[in-house]
Formats: structure tokens, C-alpha cells, sequence
């Protein structure tokens, strides 16, 4: 009862995230952290003339053997999650296309139904650090834009490629952003 009281006084003062608490226990977890510290090292990186391009953004596309002038959200989910040593299946190239981040079987929580039961008996219900939340366009009819959570509640903190400031699903560079939960349409585990 008093580590309970201790660690709930810790939190509230902010001396410890939620996540180094579980980490220290949860590999899961600790690898979802690993995700969130590859994907920030990439804050700040902006395309040259806003067409997709760049040193910068070239590496990322390069990373799913694409050129300039390609959407790259998908492309930076992928990178942040390699240069994590997460073992993705399959070749690189499919995780470019933003709806290949979010197959049935990778769904922890979606919009609509809440948590997946699949995920219920394996220790994390709620999205965590590290998972890959889509965006659905009905413009589009699909997912249309990802990015990485950093932090889950009624707002997300995610790191996004591809995005601006304002939010834009093909924006200008890699951003730290804030988003209602109910903006997302699901979120994907592909960590653990």
C-alpha cells in the first residue's frame, strides 16, 4: 500500500511517465519507448520545397525503397520502428502505403469497438507508447495517414512524418502533435 501511494505521488509530481513505470517490467513496453525515442530523434526534419523531398525525407522514402515525391507517413512509421529493432514481416515497401499499418489481427483499439479482445489477456488493453494510430479520409475510403503514439488519453501525443503544425495528411515535415482520441479511426501493436 505505501509503494502504492509512493508511485501515485510520483506521477501526480511528474518525477515518472506511466510508461517508464511499466517498462521497467513489460519488454512490450520497453520496446514501445524504444519506438517513441527512434521516432523523436526525427522531429524537426522538414522537406526542401514541400513536394515530398529532402535529404532527409530521401532517406526515410530510401528506407522502403522509394524516391522523392511519395507520401511518407507510412515510410517514417516504418523507420522509427526499425531503427527500434522492432522485426517487422515482409519486405520494407509495404509498410509505405499507410493502410498496410493496420490489419485486423494488429488492431489493439478502433474508433468504434474500443479495445480488440484479442489483446485483452496479453497484459496492455489500451494503446500504449510506441503503437501506430491511422487517420481514415472518407475522401479517400481508407486510412490515409499514420503516425506513431507517444502518449495515449483523450488527447495523443503522437509523432507524425508528413504532417504540419496544422495537421495536414501531407504536410511539410516530422512533427510532435496533439490529437483528440476521437480523430483517430484505430490504433495497431506491432511492438509485441
Amino acid at each position: 500500500m505505501a509503494l502504492h501511494r509512493l508511485l501515485g505521488s510520483l506521477l501526480l509530481a511528474g518525477a515518472v511517465s506511466l510508461s517508464s513505470v511499466a517498462s521497467s517490467a513489460d519488454p512490450c513496453a520497453e520496446r514501445g519507448d524504444a519506438v517513441v525515442r527512434a521516432a523523436a530523434g526525427y522531429i524537426g526534419v522538414r522537406e526542401a520545397t514541400g513536394r515530398n523531398d529532402g535529404e532527409q525525407v530521401e532517406h526515410i522514402l530510401g528506407r522502403v525503397g522509394l524516391g522523392p515525391g511519395y507520401s511518407w507517413c507510412g515510410a517514417f512509421v516504418y523507420v522509427g520502428c526499425a531503427d527500434a529493432g522492432v522485426d517487422l514481416p515482409g519486405g520494407a515497401r509495404q509498410f509505405a502505403w499507410a493502410p498496410s499499418w493496420h490489419p485486423a489481427q494488429r488492431r489493439v483499439w478502433q474508433r468504434s469497438r474500443g479495445v480488440n479482445p484479442r489483446w485483452q489477456g496479453r497484459g496492455q488493453r489500451l494503446p500504449m507508447p510506441g503503437d501506430v494510430f491511422g487517420v481514415y479520409y472518407s475522401k479517400l475510403g481508407r486510412i490515409g495517414h499514420v503516425g506513431i503514439v507517444e502518449r495515449w488519453g483523450a488527447t495523443v501525443i503522437t509523432i507524425e512524418g508528413n504532417t504540419s503544425s496544422g495537421g495536414s495528411r501531407d504536410g511539410d515535415g516530422v512533427y510532435r502533435r496533439r490529437r483528440l482520441a476521437d480523430q483517430l479511426y484505430c490504433v495497431s501493436r506491432w511492438h509485441c
